[in-house]
């Protein structure tokens, strides 16, 4: 919106990503599985799994493909973390994923004129901080966009609730937002 109209004056970003819908879906996936305790490659094969069900609705593969895939992972260990291996035959899940796993900030962000103030939590499980703080700031500058930060809170997930973990399932447990002091510069924010 603040890329098309006249009428905003700013944007607030508060743990948005910086990368493909995809991109964040598998990080998302990922952690969950770490979350869950399992182990690291564990983690990762459901982050593979989480890939190739997102290529199956990119591509509008056919529901025996699908399925057929399915049938293969269901029995591991991470799969119920892996929601797309839950789509139906209805097509619940597919649709909206076909229209969102390519979708890009950035893209929208580079054609934005307006002071751009985006928060990222350096813990966040559902949103890759590293990756997506890297692609705002190159889109942010490779634009000339004229006034904008990034800033990144240290010790909290995407709650933006105090965390030592960034865990999830840790939300019921945590009770204040993370403090924070800040120096400000062009493009980005040392948090401590």
């Amino acid at each position: 919106m603040a890329a098309r109209s006249k009428y905003i004056a700013f944007v607030i970003v508060r743990a948005g990503s910086g990368v493909s819908g995809r991109d964040t879906m598998v990080h998302e996936i990922g952690w969950s599985a770490r979350e869950a305790g399992l182990a690291e490659s564990d983690a990762l094969a459901a982050e593979t799994a989480a890939r190739t069900m997102f290529d199956f609705a990119g591509r509008d593969a056919a529901w025996t493909d699908i399925a057929a895939f399915v049938a293969t992972q269901e029995d591991k260990p991470w799969a119920s973390h892996v929601w797309p291996l839950k789509w139906s035959r209805d097509g619940w899940g597919k649709p909206w994923t076909a229209r969102n796993i390519d979708y890009d900030a950035t893209e929208s962000l580079r054609r934005t004129r307006v002071p751009v103030l985006w928060f990222l939590g350096e813990l966040d499980h559902n949103v890759p901080t590293e990756a997506s703080e890297r692609a705002l700031l190159a889109a942010l500058q490779e634009s000339g966009h004229p006034d904008f930060r990034v800033v990144r809170l240290p010790r909290t997930g995407h709650s933006f609730l105090a965390s030592d973990t960034g865990n999830n399932a840790d939300l019921a447990k945590q009770s204040h937002m993370v403090a924070t002091g800040a120096r400000w510069k062009r493009g980005c924010v040392i948090a401590h």
